[in-house]
């Protein structure tokens, strides 16, 4: 039952973006990357790569929760707790939850959970990160809901 509401609230968290996970902040509305916390966004042949808006919170764990290559779409903070980082993968829809789930794996995370209806969408943790990686055939994107332990 753990599982199925982790899924729930990856689910609902997918749909709004994510947040940067600061020290002392308070609970707030989620806050767009485009509030100043931001850094350059990994580029893509998509018009959304080369859309200066789309960026990284400056904050976001790069070294340590490493992204598939593709066009950033949405990147956001969750304030006190995370980030959510949508994106249009490089890599075909049907390899990419084994392409990212081995990039998170190769930088020390543990697969926890997998979604037996939706087996592409991922759940990974180690001691400062819990990460829920999720495939949208809808749009053709791939979310990342990382989240501060």
């Amino acid at each position: 039952m753990a599982c199925a509401g982790g899924i729930a609230l990856v689910l609902l968290l997918t749909g709004c973006g994510s947040a940067d996970a600061g020290d002392g902040a308070t609970e707030a509305p989620i806050s767009s990357a485009s509030s100043g916390d931001t850094a350059p966004a990994s580029g893509g042949d998509t018009p959304e790569a080369n859309d200066p808006g789309v960026e990284l919170p400056a904050s976001y764990p790069t070294d340590e929760v490493p992204l598939v290559t593709g066009a950033i779409v949405s990147a956001d903070v969750i304030p006190s707790k995370g980030w959510n980082v949508v994106l249009t993968p490089e890599t075909s829809l049907d390899k990419v939850a084994d392409e990212a789930g081995a990039l998170v794996q190769a930088a020390g995370f543990t697969q926890h959970t997998q979604n037996r209806r939706a087996p592409d969408n991922r759940g990974y943790r180690n001691d400062k990160y819990e990460i829920f990686i999720n495939r949208q055939d809808a749009d053709g994107t791939v979310s990342y809901t990382v989240f501060t332990r």
